[in-house]
């Protein structure tokens, strides 16, 4: 009994010291047309290398600055991307869950006649490697 409990153990601790599997994660996020609020949007697992950003599209053609916040606290430099372009930061060695983070470039009324700036869609593709 006691063999076999040190065995899974053993198991459970060789996999925790796997790297994360690379991948991607596409998604929406709102975005707030204030140009100074930061949303949040996904989360990714990663255990060093690149991060990219790429805006897919945004609702009324907007720039976009995007980070990345870990787990841990650290951010990484926000990036400017527009449509089709891509945010890429190499070398990350921070090992942990990185949460996609976003403001527009400048200050637009995307609520029409209705008071408060509003949000845009943004569609992006973050991923790992």
């Amino acid at each position: 009994m006691r063999k076999q409990a040190f065995a899974a153990l053993s198991a459970l601790s060789m996999l925790s010291a796997l790297p994360a599997i690379a991948g991607q994660t596409t998604a929406n996020m709102a975005v707030a047309c204030d140009g100074v609020t930061i949303k949040s949007g996904a989360s990714r697992s990663h255990n060093g290398g690149t991060l990219t950003i790429k805006q897919n599209s945004a609702e009324l053609g907007s720039s976009t600055y995007v980070s990345a916040r870990s787990g841990n606290g650290y951010d990484l430099s926000f990036k400017l991307v527009h449509d089709g372009t891509t945010a890429t930061w190499t070398g990350v060695i921070a090992n942990s869950s990185y949460t996609v983070r976003a403001y527009r470039d400048g200050s637009y009324q995307c609520n029409g006649i209705l008071p408060g700036y509003g949000n845009y869609t943004l569609n992006y593709t973050f991923t790992t490697t």
